[in-house]
């Protein structure tokens, strides 16, 4: 199940690049002001991060949740390799939430830790929430295949992914 899991991931991971393909489109024309040099020093990295959090990680976040709590609670990719999230509507909020803090903690240390847009070294701040949410990715992953196969952010929420019946 480990590698259904992931290929589904992946067929919806097109849809998350074609929404940022959109995004960067919009940036590019002009119609939204990502593009500003500014966004890389100081405090306007915090208001380039909830920009980027508003227009990314948060509809990436309801794009899964609101799919795998409606109708087949399954995402596309999860449909079209046979699964479906067995849990609760507020389950599968609480399980998005978890499966996506490490996506967050990486963007973090982006925009906070690493010098943007080219420098030397990364902090020490940056280096160390980079791994974190490496390590969390990797737990995820290696969790697909040992055990009953429950990720993390499943068993913390109590879902489970399952074959469509």
């Amino acid at each position: 199940m480990g590698l259904r899991r992931i290929a589904a991931y992946l067929v919806d991971y097109i849809v998350i690049l074609l929404w940022l393909g959109l995004i960067f489109s919009a940036a590019m024309l002009g119609l939204i002001g990502i593009n500003d040099p500014d966004v890389w020093t100081g405090a306007d990295r915090w208001i380039a991060q909830a920009q980027a959090f508003l227009m990314v990680t948060l509809p990436v976040y309801l794009y899964f949740t609101i799919s795998e709590s409606r109708g087949r609670k399954a995402t596309p990719g999860k449909r079209l390799l046979g699964l479906t999230v067995d849990g609760t509507p507020l389950q599968i909020m609480q399980r998005n939430l978890v499966k996506f803090l490490p996506w967050e903690v990486a963007h973090t240390a982006i925009w906070h830790g690493m010098p943007l847009p080219a420098a030397s070294e990364p902090t020490p701040l940056g280096l160390t929430l980079m791994c974190l949410s490496m390590a969390a990715a990797g737990l995820y992953i290696i969790s697909l295949f040992i055990g009953s196969g429950r990720t993390p952010y499943d068993r913390i929420s109590g879902t489970q992914v399952v074959r469509a019946t």
